[in-house]
């Protein structure tokens, strides 16, 4: 009973914050959680970082780079 209470929170509270917080900033916080969880299984919980996670980490943050570069360009066109 208590596993479906511990599943189904995060979960509404993601839906609560797709209500208040904008979609660019949502999809940002969906290529940010790998990496931060990563980094915390590596330097809280000791675990060994393979060769195959940080590449899947680099390229998370390679495409994190790409989704931002044509926002940056956006947002300074709109402001002019």
């Amino acid at each position: 009973m208590a596993s479906g209470l511990v599943t189904v929170t995060p979960l509404l509270l993601f839906v609560a914050a797709c209500v208040t917080v904008r979609a660019l900033h949502l999809g940002m916080c969906q290529f940010i959680a790998p990496i931060l969880s990563t980094l915390v299984a590596v330097f809280v919980f000791g675990e060994a970082l393979t060769p195959m996670k940080s590449f899947v980490g680099l390229a998370l943050l390679v495409g994190l780079a790409v989704a931002l570069f044509p926002i940056s360009i956006i947002t300074r066109q709109e402001s002019v």
